[in-house]
């Protein structure tokens, strides 16, 4: 047998015991170091695992391969302070709470969305900005008022 295949079914056969020592397939246990003191062979580091939102968990790697979709990134926010790329709900430097992310609600019935488009039915966010103008009518969402023609803004 050459030392390929023998390293190949050590890696594969590594128990963790629970605590900080672990146990290799050629019998060798209670290993505290990254190395087995008998054969060689290099503890192996648990992977980050991933649920995702069909129900299947447990992931090691990008993509669920339950639905295919991709692991989510962390999400990170700046704080206004000057400190970036925060994970948790506070800034660490000021103490600042994460903001709140503006979400929105779709005609199709698709809630709380957080992005320009609608993820079930593709509408864009709409445009709730409206003005009013100088001679008197409210709510324009058009640049020019319907009734005298004026410009936003004039």
């Amino acid at each position: 047998m050459n030392m390929g295949q023998t390293f190949g079914s050590v890696l594969s056969g590594q128990v963790s015991t629970g605590s900080n020592t672990w146990d290799c397939s050629c019998g060798n246990k209670g290993i505290t170091g990254k190395f087995c003191t008998e054969c060689g062979a290099k503890k192996t580091e648990p992977k980050e695992t991933w649920d995702c939102t069909c129900g299947n968990k447990g992931i090691t790697g990008k993509f669920c391969s339950e639905c295919g979709a991709k692991k989510p990134e962390k999400e990170t926010w700046d704080c206004s302070c000057g400190n970036k790329g925060i994970t948790g709900k506070f800034c660490s430097e000021c103490g600042a709470k994460k903001p709140e992310k503006e979400t929105w609600d779709c005609s199709c019935g698709n809630k709380n969305i957080t992005g320009k488009f609608c993820p079930e039915c593709g509408s864009r966010k709409p445009d709730n900005s409206t003005w009013d103008c100088t001679c008197g009518n409210k709510g324009i969402t058009g640049k020019f008022c319907p009734e005298c023609g004026n410009r936003k803004g004039e």
